[in-house]
């Protein structure tokens, strides 16, 4: 009891009364732009109930008052919680500190080279008149020569009958890390 255990999962203090100051600031802002809180519109209603179901409370301590948040009785606050959690990983991913550019290059790397990957290309219609007269039979046959199907050969390869999708153009190859995080001294988030 109290030892450390050598192959042990790596542990993380979230500082949640941080986050939590952090998510109601953001969801304090009206404006678009810097620090604004975008969701999706599809999201229930029992969503927002959740996120803001806590509130932050004075409390008495031994060094005088402090605050912290407490749920209302009763109510849930899984979503409060995820988005505690969400917040806590792009700290540690490094999210928070992405310039402009680097999201840009980061959506280059990960967008597919084409708007839309089922958009199948129109070819054009071929006429009669554009194939060489070597190629065109003159005659049918009217009855197909009946061969021995050991004497049948199977072609080497497979005859493609409709047009291959056009093949979207190669990027060089990047290197393995494309794009640079900043370095985290702790494990904790209590430093936000």
């Amino acid at each position: 009891m109290g030892a450390v255990c050598i192959p042990s999962a790596r542990l993380w203090y979230v500082g949640t009364d941080t986050a939590k100051d952090l998510i109601y600031g953001r969801l304090c802002v009206e404006k678009r732009g810097a620090g604004f809180v975008h969701f999706s519109k599809d999201l229930p209603q029992e969503f927002y109930t959740q996120l803001t179901s806590e509130a932050r409370v004075p409390q008495r301590v031994a060094g005088g008052e402090a605050y912290r948040w407490m749920k209302s009785p009763g109510a849930r606050n899984e979503a409060l919680d995820s988005t505690v959690y969400a917040v806590f990983c792009t700290h540690m991913l490094g999210l928070h500190l992405y310039t402009g550019k680097m999201w840009e290059r980061l959506e280059s790397i990960v967008q597919p080279p084409t708007a839309d990957l089922f958009r199948v290309e129109q070819t054009a219609e071929v006429s009669p008149a554009d194939i060489p007269r070597e190629t065109q039979s003159v005659e049918q046959p009217s009855e197909p020569a009946s061969v021995e199907p050991s004497a049948m050969k199977t072609p080497s390869s497979p005859v493609l009958t409709a047009p291959l999708p056009p093949v979207a153009p190669t990027k060089p190859a990047l290197p393995r890390r494309a794009i640079q995080r900043p370095f985290r001294q702790s494990h904790s988030a209590r430093t936000w």
